[in-house]
């Protein structure tokens, strides 16, 4: 039975027993007032709701099983030995990759502001669609990410770390020159974004001696979640609050910033300041646990959504805040651009100043939104924990169930930038079909415009908004689940599961209506 006819039979119901006004909506958003939006939230609450019942009923057996289910689909060669594997783990491959990305990160930007690469790649390419292949596909992207992204995969690959000869140097050196010939000789109709000023900030980076100082000042979990989160949250206030998110030239000093912090803790602490500290590859880390492929001896097998998550060690509650955090950034990208925030701050929705006027508030907003989800969350499993009786201690707890907040920040990412990625997905298509503004057809793609007419089409927005709805239930259903896997783990010290769990249940019921209404309510 389809969601369409779920929410049919159900809506009439919640209808009855709780009557709600219905509200305007803007842009697509003017369809979804046509729809029985109150009743679907509802209706997905009764489900987050239904299904923590129905898991207390299961027997543990059952999870025992389901966590530890495979299914082999085919074996594959990649290690070490493989030619084919050695070839794209070649450095100077690797540079030839970064050469490419280095270019059209920095160098061209065309009059056509809609198709200036940077903001496509770092926010579609990078910000929405990377996550969503890393959820889908795990380990897999996120390797070739690592070889594609990671400095330090070919900063020390074969040669010293201070050598002029390093493949990222060079890398660089070569970028600089071509990039000032093609501007000068070839097609000068692009702006040159002054990346011979940053070009050189990274090639400072890569070419300085400096000492290592992981055997002097180790970082351990605890502070590299703290340093992550401190990170993670400089990038969220960059991309939802700073007026200069999408201007080519600010966000590649941003980017150029961003590699030159990372060469350089990457020479002083190794691999471990990437593994443990960069905000990136700790969110991605936790979005390729979701993942239903994972490989094992060299063989990809099938596996239950949420496994990886499953069977990771408890975090510190550093590590804690960093998972609240990530959930508050979606939220509060939502809520930020609502009618019931802009009113509650004194702003006209209808007029709104600017970013630039709201910065304060908006900051303001940010920072106690994420301390109320650590709050909440740790406030939620202390009164579960004391009314289970439960003997494991309150640092243990939170440290497994934020664990099951994953699939809330993936069904809250999918659900979020829908939209964006429909429309944004067809401008970096028309940026991958001609990247160097030299009339290819590399995507078949002469000819095309870009279209928001879908989203005046009553019936495809009522799509996907539906689609919305199923990925947020689905989401609060998965992490219900790895919750009550978590708790499983602890039964022989708790005196009640049930009502061990019940706060968090109930918690994530309202969450669940909260994303909903996110999805419906009137926004700027």
């Amino acid at each position: 039975m389809n969601l369409n006819r779920i929410l049919l039979y159900v809506s009439p119901l919640f209808g009855l027993m709780f009557p709600a006004p219905a509200f305007a909506h803007m842009s697509e958003k003017g369809f979804v007032l046509l729809l029985p939006t109150q009743f679907a939230i509802m209706a997905g609450g009764a489900i987050i709701l239904l299904s923590f019942l129905l898991l207390t009923l299961v027997p543990n057996l059952f999870f025992e099983k389901l966590f530890t289910a495979r299914l082999e689909l085919f074996s594959t060669q990649w290690s070490q030995n493989n030619k084919f594997t050695a070839i794209l783990s070649d450095a100077y491959v690797a540079v030839s990759i970064k050469l490419l990305i280095l270019w059209q990160l920095f160098a061209l930007a065309p009059t056509d502001t809609n198709l200036r690469p940077l903001p496509l790649i770092i926010w579609v390419a990078g910000w929405i669609i990377t996550p969503i292949l890393t959820v889908l596909f795990g380990n897999i992207v996120l390797a070739k990410l690592n070889l594609i992204l990671n400095p330090d995969a070919i900063l020390f690959k074969k040669h010293g770390q201070d050598s002029i000869k390093s493949p990222f140097t060079l890398t660089i050196i070569i970028f600089l020159i071509a990039t000032y010939l093609y501007n000068k000789f070839i097609d000068n109709n692009f702006v040159f974004n002054g990346i011979g000023t940053y070009g050189l900030l990274i090639v400072l980076a890569v070419t300085t001696k400096l000492p290592k100082f992981g055997h002097k000042f180790p970082i351990n979990d605890k502070t590299g979640y703290l340093i992550a989160s401190i990170l993670f949250f400089g990038f969220s206030w960059f991309e939802l609050i700073s007026p200069y998110a999408t201007d080519n030239d600010s966000l590649a000093l941003a980017v150029a910033i961003y590699l030159f912090v990372t060469i350089i803790m990457t020479k002083l602490w190794g691999r471990v300041w990437l593994d443990k500290c960069d905000p990136f590859m700790q969110y991605l880390r936790f979005l390729a646990a979701m993942s239903p492929f994972m490989i094992e001896n060299g063989r990809v097998k099938l596996c239950p959504p949420g496994l990886k998550l499953a069977r990771m060690t408890e975090l510190p509650m550093t590590g804690v805040f960093f998972i609240t955090l990530t959930v508050a950034a979606l939220s509060f990208d939502a809520w930020s651009q609502t009618f019931t925030w802009l009113n509650f701050i004194g702003i006209n929705p209808l007029e709104p100043p600017g970013r630039t006027a709201l910065i304060p508030v908006q900051t303001l907003g940010f920072v106690a939104l994420s301390l109320i989800y650590f709050a909440v969350f740790c406030g939620i499993v202390s009164l579960g924990r004391k009314m289970g009786g439960s003997k494991v201690t309150l640092q243990n707890l939170c440290g497994r169930l934020c664990l099951s907040l994953i699939p809330i920040s993936v069904a809250f990412h999918f659900a979020h930038y829908a939209i964006p990625l429909l429309v944004q997905g067809q401008n970096l298509g028309l940026l991958l079909n001609d990247p160097l503004n030299r009339g290819w057809n590399l995507l078949g793609l002469r000819g095309f415009y870009v279209t928001t007419s879908f989203l005046m089409d009553m019936h495809q927005v009522t799509k996907i908004w539906l689609t919305q709805i199923g990925l947020i239930i689905i989401g609060h259903v998965v992490a219900v689940v790895l919750a009550h896997h978590a708790l499983v783990t602890h039964r022989a010290q708790v005196k009640s599961m049930f009502w061990q769990e019940l706060p968090l249940a109930l918690t994530m019921v309202v969450f669940t209506m909260f994303g909903l209404w996110l999805l419906s309510t009137p926004s700027a």
